[in-house]
């Protein structure tokens, strides 16, 4: 996957989960962000679901950005992810 690079100038933002997946990855001191979708990737059927596709990128050699170092992502899908749960 490709993350794109926030700084102060970017934001991303996401409705609620259905298909996809938000990914995000720190590497240099930069944060990289992707919204991440299975329709229209080559070999994957478009129809995937939500928690089928947060599960594809959580898993064994899976869910980095080749462009922020390979760095494992932190993933928010629909039923799954790997993000921390903040206090309170």
């Amino acid at each position: 996957m490709t993350g794109i690079e926030l700084s102060g100038n970017h934001i991303m933002v996401t409705t609620q989960f259905t298909g996809c997946a938000f990914c995000m990855a720190e590497h240099g001191g930069s944060l990289y962000c992707a919204h991440v979708s299975p329709a229209g990737v080559h070999g994957m059927t478009p129809n995937t679901d939500g928690l089928t596709l947060a599960t594809r990128i959580l898993g064994p050699g899976a869910g980095a950005f080749g462009n922020a170092g390979g760095v494992a992502v932190r993933v928010y899908g629909r039923g799954r992810g790997s993000a921390p749960i903040p206090a309170g």
